[in-house]
């Protein structure tokens, strides 16, 4: 990488032109570009696209959902057609095209290795670097007529407008920050309005983000259940009994709980808890499950006279909702990444200490 961002003019390269209409139902053929063909992306998503959407929020094929960065298209752009800049992940173009339905204009797809605009701006993936790159190497200056891209706003913490500016002789404005308000900006001469400038992050926003933490949760909930299953089993003689299945299930509930707890309770009532550390937040809920958990220990049989085994539980649970809580720092704007660094440094170690602890009485708990 060019540290001071004056890099020298680069060849022609438009990856995008390289996709296959055949696999990319999202392209709807192409307009011609000063060096090439340009594939134009279609303003409407289809059902194969909805399901797509709805399977990396569920965690599924998440990794590989992205598009050939370059140039695109949307509509029948010119020389005077505004230059709209994303991330080539996948979900974000497709919010992108949808709200550009009866516009002409070019779109660059910078590579963020199929990351979203704010976690690749945050990650270093949608930078001053890859902007300025992408403008050369795509020859805007031949393609366009003025000196204007549009950024996502989310992106401003990656980029300086005012390095693209001296290094590639593009003025970088940032646009609003839903997908929604690009035309109102474009119609407002570029300049946003103050809604376009305020981001909610109300409970179905953050309620759409849960499912995915749900799935990344399955292994600990795995590793739960087959735990209580084998600590029950030593009770038994035969691993078919109804009992077993039974007190195994009925033990495996609490922590199933604590999983869920931390995983969509905790960020569904995020702005009501107490503390603005999100590890503290995760404790509180953790906290009070244990206070249930006490008062409801009479109706687990794994737990009726056994102090050891409930103090357990009563270790492992606030870990759990703790752990699984900070990990939604990710997904907010609630937080920055400096205060998630620090309080993550602050909060594993005890965590895991806790969770260690727990699974020592658990099994102590068995043998003396």
């Amino acid at each position: 990488m060019v540290s001071d961002f004056n890099m020298p003019d680069l060849n022609y390269f438009n990856q995008a032109e390289t996709i296959d209409l055949k696999r990319t139902p999202w392209v709807n053929g192409y307009v011609s570009g000063t060096h090439g063909r340009i594939p134009r992306l279609r303003t409407i998503v289809d059902n194969k696209d909805k399901i797509g959407a709805i399977k990396v929020h569920l965690g599924i094929g998440r990794d590989n959902y992205m598009i050939p960065p370059g140039l695109y298209a949307v509509g029948n752009p010119n020389k005077s057609s505004p230059i709209l800049v994303t991330a080539n992940y996948k979900l974000t173009v497709d919010t992108l095209r949808c709200n550009l339905l009866n516009l002409d204009a070019w779109i660059i797809v910078v590579d963020t290795k199929g990351i979203n605009v704010w976690c690749a701006a945050g990650k270093g993936t949608f930078s001053t670097y890859e902007v300025i790159k992408k403008i050369k190497e795509l020859k805007l200056k031949e393609l366009v007529s003025h000196r204007t891209i549009i950024l996502p706003q989310l992106c401003a913490p990656g980029v300086a407008a005012y390095q693209v500016l001296r290094n590639s002789g593009f003025k970088a404005v940032f646009g609003p920050i839903k997908a929604g308000d690009i035309r109102g900006f474009i119609d407002n001469g570029m300049k946003a309005t103050e809604e376009m400038r305020t981001i909610s992050f109300g409970a179905a926003s953050r309620l759409l983000l849960t499912p995915i933490e749900v799935v990344h949760s399955f292994k600990v909930l795995l590793i739960m259940l087959v735990s209580v299953l084998i600590y029950n089993a030593v009770d038994y003689s035969s691993f078919y009994q109804s009992a077993l299945i039974m007190n195994t299930l009925i033990g495996f509930v609490p922590l199933a709980v604590a999983v869920l707890t931390g995983c969509i309770i905790v960020p569904f009532l995020l702005p009501f808890i107490p503390f603005r550390a999100f590890a503290a937040k995760g404790l509180l809920g953790g906290i009070i499950l244990d206070i249930v958990l006490i008062l409801l220990k009479d109706n687990i049989i794994m737990l009726q006279s056994n102090l050891l085994l409930l103090i357990a539980y009563c270790m492992i649970i606030p870990s759990a909702t703790t752990l699984l809580s900070l990990n939604f720092t990710g997904s907010t704007t609630y937080t920055s990444f400096s205060g998630v660094k620090k309080e993550t440094k602050l909060t594993l170690p005890i965590v895991k200490s806790a969770a260690v602890i727990g699974v020592i009485l658990a099994i102590a708990s068995k043998l003396l």
